[in-house]
């Protein structure tokens, strides 16, 4: 059951599964990021969840946001506590409106009632990993 697209990193995604992006650093280094990325239905919604982890060993980190798309308020929502992080969200030209520092739990709340409608890019860092989704505004 799939409502793509999804896009990370230039790459588009149209279905849910596990998907494998290799980046190569200017001195010949490689990084794997693994992304098990579902997309379903939720009263009448889309929950895009977001697993992503760049080193084997690391527990991957599920990153929940609902409603999507949402007409005030999303919900943040990660399987893993997160210690200090800082959430921020990106309009479309890339210029950040709302960032969040350190924030600690489980479950965040986004308000964008006061924000135009569109599509926004949501980062969530933690300990210098970063996570990113989007979240549309209708």
């Amino acid at each position: 059951m799939n409502a793509g697209p999804y896009t990370l990193n230039g790459i588009t995604y149209t279905s849910s599964g596990l998907y494998i992006q290799n980046f190569i650093s200017a001195n010949g280094c490689d990084s794997l990021v693994y992304i098990y990325l579902t997309i379903a239905p939720l009263r009448n919604q889309t929950i895009q969840m977001l697993t992503n982890y760049t080193k084997p060993g690391i527990s991957p980190v599920h990153i929940l946001i609902y409603p999507n798309p949402t007409s005030n308020s999303a919900t943040i929502k990660s399987n893993l506590y997160l210690d200090n992080a800082t959430i921020r969200l990106y309009d479309p030209s890339g210029r950040i409106f709302i960032e969040k520092s350190n924030q600690n739990g489980f479950e965040f709340n986004i308000d964008l009632s006061l924000y135009a409608v569109g599509l926004y890019h949501v980062e969530i860092e933690n300990h210098g990993i970063k996570y990113y989704t989007k979240v549309r505004k209708e």
